[in-house]
């Protein structure tokens, strides 16, 4: 080891450089290894007051575990040389904890049009850890932060729609629901405070449509 203001001298440079391409080809090889159990309760009531009421409330665990390692591949197939010669390996282990309670309407606003409208109100907790088995010294990756990590957050989703049918011939809809995907925990390497987590992203989504039968026949 070097220290941090030293220079190479042209020996040290021709090892390092012998070194390299000696790992190479290399290949990112990354086993993975998932464990996940959700429930959810969906009660639903029969037509009450003109109004269909559903509720319900959803639960997730999940845990990962990813063992990156860089290592070395056949020169011929470009394929994971074995037995597995490692020139760098991390571990990451990851945690989900989500729940949500969520509700939906749906009531007739006349004849042929009908209402739905839902709220989900959701909390997850997000954590992570990481090691460093063995450094790569060829891309630096010699320390992750020590400790486990966390970020949480809550949030309300919600959707709606119209409906409009005219006896069995014809359809149109109107249909709008947003959603998101919950955020992460950032296991590099010396992260700043504001690096270390980042929130959900969120997606909305709109739809529009007209159906039409004839004669049995779906247009």
């Amino acid at each position: 080891m070097l220290a941090a203001d030293a220079v190479c001298t042209v020996p040290q440079q021709d090892r390092y450089r012998a070194y390299v391409t000696s790992r190479l080809p290399a290949i990112l090889h990354q086993p993975m290894h998932v464990a996940s159990a959700s429930r959810e309760v969906r009660p639903r009531s029969e037509p009450l007051a003109g109004l269909i009421v559903t509720t319900g409330l959803f639960a997730e665990h999940r845990r990962d575990r990813v063992s990156s390692y860089i290592a070395l591949a056949d020169s011929a197939t470009d394929l994971l040389l074995r037995p597995v010669s490692v020139t760098g390996l991390r571990t990451i282990e990851t945690g989900l904890d989500q729940t949500a309670l969520y509700g939906e309407v749906t009531g007739a606003l006349g004849p042929h049009v009908t209402a739905t409208a839902g709220l989900r109100a959701f909390r997850y907790v997000r954590e992570a850890s990481g090691t460093v088995e063995q450094p790569n010294l060829i891309t630096g990756t010699a320390s992750i932060a020590p400790g486990r990590f966390t970020t949480s957050e809550n949030g309300v989703t919600w959707k709606a729609r119209l409906l409009w049918k005219s006896g069995s011939c014809l359809l149109a809809y109107l249909w709008f629901a947003d959603g998101f995907r919950p955020g992460r925990v950032n296991i590099t390497f010396a992260p700043t405070g504001a690096e270390r987590s980042y929130h959900s992203d969120a997606l909305a989504s709109y739809k529009a449509g007209l159906q039409a039968r004839r004669r049995g026949v779906q247009l």
